[in-house]
């Protein structure tokens, strides 16, 4: 890809800015809530669960979770991002760090169904899905989009070349 028109160039700043955003959001707002016995409610975001984990030692589950559900959505949307602004040199390294990345993608997605299903395994309690599921969803949303505009400008600019 040798040049971005500046319309397309904003457009990929915007969904790149959205997508880091909403995560951010998403991390934050409560994303489950948990009811045993009808009577003990507990409202749980991605960062409280990350903290309780902390305080429960569990150093596995911790981390793989923060690698899954963080880390690797944010290399992801930012090397989309940096792929529409990089030289011919760079896109083709940061290509092949999106197909490492690109393995992983629904990784995150897996890991939320996973804590959704073990927790409504329980037999004496509810899951409630709250907002911060819902804006964690509309993070994946933003950065497939991002992923599928930086591809359709990339063929398009090499239809141009």
């Amino acid at each position: 890809m040798r040049f971005l028109l500046k319309w397309q160039a904003q457009i990929t700043l915007f969904l790149t800015l959205a997508s880091v955003s909403l995560l951010m959001v998403a991390l934050t707002q409560p994303f489950i809530r948990i009811t045993k016995l009808i009577v003990f409610d507990q409202d749980t975001s991605l960062a409280q669960g990350f903290v309780e984990l902390f305080k429960d030692g569990e150093w596995l589950i911790l981390i793989i979770l923060f690698v899954m559900t963080i880390v690797l959505p944010l290399c992801k949307i930012i090397t989309y991002g940096m792929l529409s602004f990089a030289t011919v040199a760079l896109q083709s390294k940061l290509l092949k760090l999106l197909t490492i990345l690109s393995k992983w993608a629904m990784l995150d997605v897996f890991v939320v169904a996973i804590l959704v299903v073990a927790v409504k395994l329980g037999a004496l309690a509810q899951v409630t899905v709250l907002p911060g599921f819902y804006w964690f969803v509309a993070t994946l949303a933003c950065s497939y989009l991002l992923a599928y505009w930086v591809q359709f400008n990339r063929k398009q600019n090499d239809a141009r070349s």
